[in-house]
């Protein structure tokens, strides 16, 4: 619910997210030297610490498995008392998979509750990845789903009136993009139930009529859901934590949404990939993100960059300076944000391949 991500709250520690990117690399890297540095000193404790800051601790968990790289002792317990790398790792999963089970359930219900009312929910983001099953390590803290306007007041009290109540700290914001948070004691995180897709500086970018024009209708065991379609799903996962929690304001980036940008990218046909790329061009700042995020998931997690993608030298060096602030640069303020992302969005070799970028007129309008 906050704006800011959850990494412009506290450094990250450079050797446990360089760690983090070679466990979670999309392209191979060698096991040998992973190894060596996960079983130096604080190695498994860095990473581990990091996955947890970012959010990212039931990949990380799962890759660690799937890759053997933590040693398989036997012992749950180490002298000191706390978990061996091998029992931290089976914990994590177990409390996941736990996790995922409860939010899947309460979903269910939920879905079911609007389409007594008439209402086809739109899932978002972590609802998305429950209701279509995967990717299965994906987290959540909440559930957010997508009505249209008229239909916000029926849908918030038919919660209430299933037991949820407003979390006590929040208030409502009338011309926020969702309504106040709810809440239930036996329910493993909020809900928040939208009317936008994302706040005013990401309707600009993609506005919700267009998500809504492109989702379909899915009906499993009676119950009755609309999807993003995939493109506008990475799109909009993207400008959420991009812009709609201004991390380009401070300068940061969340890890936990390029991770999960780069794999649901890289799941894409070729067909869809070009869809990518001819929407984002659309819009020079949209345009431009992708180009940051690209070159941040191949730099970070090895992201294998093909066509219709590019990584750019100054996306590069925009994500390395962003690196460095989450690893303890000092930051600068909102102002130097917006003008770096300005400069950044309207360099002219970026508006060259917008849609009649090719000359000046194009270039300006």
């Amino acid at each position: 619910m906050a704006n800011r991500p959850a990494e412009a709250a506290e450094s990250l520690d450079p050797e446990g997210l360089g760690l983090l990117g070679g466990c979670l690399a999309f392209s191979s890297n060698p096991v040998a030297d992973l190894r060596r540095r996960l079983f130096a000193p604080g190695g498994f404790e860095s990473v581990f610490r990091t996955a947890g800051n970012c959010r990212l601790l039931p990949v990380l968990a799962g890759e660690l498995k799937r890759r053997a790289l933590a040693p398989p002792i036997p012992q749950q317990t180490q002298a000191d008392g706390t978990l061996t790398s091998a029992a931290a790792i089976e914990q994590a999963l177990a409390d996941h998979a736990t996790q995922r089970q409860r939010f899947s359930e309460l979903l269910n219900e939920i879905i079911a509750l609007l389409n007594q009312q008439g209402i086809d929910p739109i899932l978002l983001k972590g609802a998305r990845s429950l209701w279509i099953g995967r990717p299965e390590w994906r987290g959540l803290r909440d559930l957010d789903i997508l009505v249209a306007p008229q239909e916000a007041d029926r849908a918030e009290r038919t919660l209430l009136e299933s037991g949820f109540g407003q979390l006590p700290d929040a208030h409502e914001r009338p011309r926020h993009h969702h309504r106040t948070p709810l809440f239930r004691a036996d329910s493993p995180g909020w809900v928040e139930i939208h009317v936008r897709g994302g706040n005013h500086y990401a309707e600009r970018l993609l506005p919700t009529a267009e998500l809504v024009w492109a989702a379909t209708t899915e009906t499993r065991e009676g119950r009755r859901a609309r999807l993003l379609s995939p493109v506008h799903h990475v799109l909009h996962a993207m400008i959420h934590h991009h812009a709609g929690h201004s991390a380009f304001a401070h300068g940061t980036m969340d890890i936990k949404g390029l991770y999960e940008f780069a794999s649901e990218l890289g799941d894409l046909d070729d067909a869809a990939r070009r869809d990518v790329r001819h929407r984002a061009d659309a819009h020079p700042r949209l345009a431009a993100m992708l180009d940051l995020w690209i070159a941040a998931a191949a730099d970070l997690f090895g992201f294998v960059v093909s066509e219709p993608f590019a990584i750019d030298a100054d996306a590069t060096a925009r994500w390395r300076d962003i690196r460095r602030r989450l690893t303890g640069a000092p930051a600068g303020g909102k102002l130097q944000g917006y003008a770096t992302e300005i400069a950044f969005a309207s360099s002219t070799a970026r508006l060259r391949r917008q849609p009649g970028g090719g000359h000046g007129p194009g270039r300006l309008g």
